[in-house]
């Protein structure tokens, strides 16, 4: 029977594991002004992609890895963040001397 107390120093010590480093969550913004991205991979995927010069979500061959967020399975949840008011309000649309249109986010 011992009659010294418990100390922290002598319970074993348990590895608590590290949260997973995650990345930083990108605003609708910056997700749907990202540029097309069809990853580094050889598959063909089938996913959607928000086009800012067209405003429009279209579809477009996704490799099965790598890119970028602005890549949707479905077409309806490409919708729901760029075209919903989310991205659109936040735009303005500059006509260059070439005719190229550029989107600047206000």
């Amino acid at each position: 029977h011992d009659d010294f107390p418990l100390h922290a120093s002598h319970l074993p010590l348990q590895r608590v594991p590290k949260p997973d480093a995650q990345e930083p969550e990108l605003n609708p913004l910056e997700i749907c002004m990202s540029p097309v991205d069809r990853g580094d991979c050889d598959g063909f995927e089938r996913r959607y992609v928000y086009n800012p010069r067209t405003m429009r979500c279209q579809m477009f061959r996704y490799s099965g890895c790598g890119g970028n967020k602005n890549n949707f399975v479905h077409k309806k949840h490409c919708i729901k963040m760029c075209m919903k008011g989310h991205v659109r309000r936040k735009q303005i649309r500059i006509k260059t001397r070439n005719s190229n249109i550029l989107f600047r986010a206000v």
